[in-house]
């Protein structure tokens, strides 16, 4: 028994390090395999924002709606770029929907709007209430995309803390309008480890998964955080349309357009 205990502990260490090797390897195939995506997608992003600017010799209006929650360090200067540095080649009004009056994004683009350093025209600030049937952000929406201009053809459901890549806007309005049979146009984040700490990488590894997936060009899936629609199919009149299911004990905005 006393000779057994030390094998033991050996065997069990070098299962560990096997399994950890393992996983690190893995999660090096699966960065490699995405960065090489991510390589040809940038390569092609100029061809394609090219074409897609001139392409919408009429851009069409466009709405975007910012459901925020709370206030962070870089919330200002993230506000700002959203509002100032879109890129959009045609007419742009924003709408940022809150909870509650106390909510501190409320009171900060108030501040910010009193100081001249976030616009006020063409800036919509509401808030919506507690939400009964649905999430509180998917609440929010509902209730600011049924108060956007009723001018605009495009809507944009952004996150706040999402910052645009030049030209990327017209790309998506393009895609819209190139193809009827398109229902959304959807952006994805790319994330950047925080640390240089292995949860931080795998982290961003995982993130990276979902643009292996649409790097090729198109996905069947949406996601929230950047996802541009024509007004005319979030009307609540659409027979089983998008804001019917979404006010139907709706939860996750981007899963139910994507079903």
């Amino acid at each position: 028994m006393g000779q057994g205990g030390p094998i033991f502990g050996l065997t069990a260490l070098t299962a560990f390090n096997t399994a950890l090797a393992t996983a690190y390897f893995a999660l090096g195939f699966v960065w490699t395999l995405a960065a090489a995506r991510r390589r040809r997608s940038t390569a092609a992003l100029p061809g394609m924002l090219t074409t897609a600017q001139g392409a919408l010799h009429s851009p069409p209006a466009l709405a975007v709606v910012l459901p925020v929650k709370g206030a962070h360090p870089q919330s200002a200067s993230n506000w700002r770029a959203q509002l100032t540095q879109h890129g959009y080649s045609g007419h742009v009004t924003f709408v940022f929907v809150v909870q509650e009056l106390s909510d501190p994004a409320y009171v900060l683009i108030k501040q910010l709007q009193a100081q001249g350093s976030l616009p006020i025209k063409g800036v919509k600030v509401l808030v919506a209430g507690l939400a009964r049937n649905t999430s509180q952000k998917l609440h929010n929406m509902i209730y600011a995309i049924e108060r956007v201009d009723e001018a605009a053809e495009l809507v944009l459901m952004l996150d706040d803390d999402m910052l645009m890549a030049p030209g990327a806007i017209d790309l998506m309005a393009y895609e819209l309008r190139a193809d009827a049979s398109l229902l959304a146009a959807s952006g994805f984040s790319c994330d950047v480890p925080g640390s240089s700490t292995v949860a931080a990488h795998a982290a961003c590894i995982f993130r990276l998964l979902l643009e292996v997936s649409i790097s090729s060009g198109r996905s069947t899936s949406a996601w929230g955080g950047c996802c541009m629609m024509r007004r005319a199919h979030l009307l609540g009149s659409v027979p089983d349309g998008v804001m019917q299911h979404w006010k139907d004990d709706g939860y996750s905005d981007d899963w139910i357009i994507t079903q």
